[in-house]
């Protein structure tokens, strides 16, 4: 399609010719690279998730209830010109077939043409270029395949480090060994799982490390009893002197740290359960960038099953992929609640 003096959304300056020009993926946006680049992101990137599509602003272009009258004002909306019929809407975003006068997709909920007999333009073939801005850096193109999907469908439904997964990506999707290594996965697991989306591994781990803390933690409160008894003798005795703390006082508290530290580690059972607390965290790290390729190609099977046309889709991808603070989030709460509940239940049961 042709973008000269359509109007960038990032600088307000019209797209001239030879400028360098980067297309949205996800909604179709021409912007100057530099505007992208600004950003590290479409400039119409926070209307992505209402399911916003680009179109062209043009003195030229036919208005939406006028049906074109050419090949060539077809093109000056880079896609075609489908004819609603009078006995019913279909939903421009998922393709279902709505009663007329509709306000809103019966399926999906999105904004639905106004009027039943309307021609509506519907840019849904405008070209992609031969790159998508998601596969920057990654030494792919947009018709790469991986695991069967398009890598360009694959970078938008990760939404961000793309460059760190999709060449992990090809590599499992070329038969290559399952297990890479995942900072991330290794020191905040389980809650990393639930960061990226992937409910059912984060509950697996989410039971092994509620597990794993139920056992050690009785252990650790026998083990470092010396050392807390000693430590609520200190600040007992400083609350009285002012909260200042003495030289033997110190000494006291380092003695008391040293014994426990001694114990600890010749207690087996502590030993164990932090030998499995290590472990658990090694194989998350091992396995968490495989399970996100999984749960990647499973997702993008269902949103194809459901979707026939290429930027609603990406759009789609765009809102069920990426990560999720929130649920990051609510998971170390949900975590830590859990471990309280069960300890003190557990108490209870002792007592």
């Amino acid at each position: 399609m042709n973008y000269e003096n359509q109007i960038c959304a990032g600088c307000g300056q019209p797209l001239l010719t030879g400028e360098d020009v980067v297309v949205c993926p996800v909604c179709a946006t021409p912007q100057h690279r530099a505007c992208y680049d600004k950003i590290n992101n479409c400039v119409n990137g926070y209307l992505h998730a209402s399911g916003y599509i680009w179109q062209p602003d043009s003195p030229d272009a036919p208005a939406v209830d006028e049906a074109p009258s050419s090949d060539e004002e077809n093109a000056a909306f880079g896609g075609e010109y489908r004819e609603q019929p009078a006995e019913g809407l279909y939903c421009p975003m998922c393709g279902a077939k709505n009663e007329s006068g509709a306000f809103v997709c019966s399926n999906c909920r999105s904004p639905m043409p106004v009027g039943a007999g309307a021609s509506i333009p519907f840019p849904f073939n405008m070209p992609f270029p031969h790159q998508s801005p998601y596969l920057r850096g990654t030494g792919l193109t947009d018709d790469d395949e991986i695991g069967g999907f398009k890598a360009a469908d694959i970078a938008v439904y990760l939404k961000n480090f793309q460059r760190k997964f999709i060449p992990k990506f090809k590599r499992f999707s070329d038969g290559g060994i399952k297990a890479s290594w995942n900072w991330g996965a290794f020191f905040l697991s389980p809650f990393y799982f639930f960061y990226r989306r992937m409910i059912k591994a984060g509950l697996a781990f989410f039971g092994i490390f509620v597990a794993i803390s139920l056992i050690i933690t009785p252990i650790l409160e026998k083990d470092s009893a010396l050392y807390i008894s000693v430590y609520n003798e200190v600040y007992s005795e400083m609350s009285e002197n002012k909260g200042v703390m003495s030289a033997e006082q110190q000494q006291r508290l380092y003695n008391a740290m040293v014994m426990t530290a001694k114990t600890l580690s010749k207690d087996p059972k502590f030993i164990a359960c932090a030998s499995a607390f290590v472990l658990a965290h090694i194989i998350s790290a091992l396995f968490a960038d495989y399970f996100c390729y999984s749960k990647t190609l499973k997702d993008i099977t269902i949103v194809r099953e459901n979707t026939r046309e290429e930027i609603p889709l990406r759009v789609m991808l765009y809102n069920v992929g990426g990560t999720s603070v929130l649920s990051f989030i609510c998971s170390y709460c949900l975590f830590s609640l859990v471990c309280r509940l069960l300890m003190s239940f557990a108490e209870k049961l002792i007592t």
